[in-house]
């Protein structure tokens, strides 16, 4: 395998781990697209994306936003070969569960897929995309990339911000 990118010294990130234009017709479909990028590339085993949607049912990750609503999906480290992060960009919107409101409904427009081998990974990358969550424009301006390889130079250098 092929040295990858990295983000925050350990995850692994580039335009290949980059779903853009995903057509979900839900929450459970948009993370089996996303997750599948997930296993195509290396970082997960053949039980991810099913462990994803059976944790997203019990801590559902849907937060909505100042500029849009975004999901955070991950699942237990045993499902995990390599930390990562994923990046689905969504055509239309799904909705997902809010987090920590299971009654409310976020209607996601990205999702932010995580393959965590280390519980302090997971406090360090979720500090990190939170400051990019509240900085005004940046999802937009994520949202709107033309392609993955943009997608992926944008969200690097947010999150090495």
């Amino acid at each position: 395998m092929s040295e990858r990118a990295k983000i925050l010294g350990e995850m692994c990130f580039d335009e290949n781990l980059v779903a853009m234009h995903v057509n979900a017709v839900d929450d459970q479909d948009a993370i089996d697209q996303v997750a599948k990028v997930m296993l195509r590339e290396g970082m997960v085993k053949d039980s991810y994306p099913d462990a994803v949607k059976a944790r997203e049912k019990v801590y559902a990750t849907g937060l909505e936003l100042l500029d849009m609503g975004i999901a955070i999906p991950h699942t237990d480290p045993e499902h995990v070969i390599q930390p990562a992060i994923a990046l689905g960009i969504l055509d239309h919107p799904v909705q997902f569960v809010g987090m920590g409101e299971p009654d409310k409904r976020v209607n996601v427009e990205i999702i932010f897929m995580l393959s965590i081998l280390e519980p302090h990974s997971q406090l360090t990358i979720l500090q990190k995309l939170m400051k990019v969550f509240q900085t005004e424009g940046k999802l937009t301006t994520l949202k709107n990339a033309k392609d993955a390889k943009e997608a992926a130079a944008l969200l690097s250098t947010y999150l090495n911000d």
